[in-house]
């Protein structure tokens, strides 16, 4: 990768060293990426986990008559 020299004083320490704040922000933009992440993810799995739920609900009480009617409806 190509680093300015500008960038790379600005974040070291003097000694050649990057300074720990500039690893520090690093390592929470990279946390707080995963934690973003991992949020979307358990918000689908759940959404998809309650209307599985709900499906199950309304295919336990609906009448079989009304079952059958839409199950025609969808093969055509």
């Amino acid at each position: 990768m190509w680093y300015s020299y500008r960038a790379v004083s600005a974040a070291n320490n003097g000694m050649g060293q990057p300074s720990t704040s500039a690893i520090d922000s690093k390592i929470e933009q990279a946390m707080d990426l995963v934690k973003t992440h991992l949020m979307f993810a358990v918000r689908e799995e759940l959404d998809i986990f309650r209307l599985e739920n709900e499906n199950a609900v309304f295919k336990a009480n609906i009448p079989d008559d009304i079952l059958r009617n839409l199950s025609l409806d969808r093969n055509n």
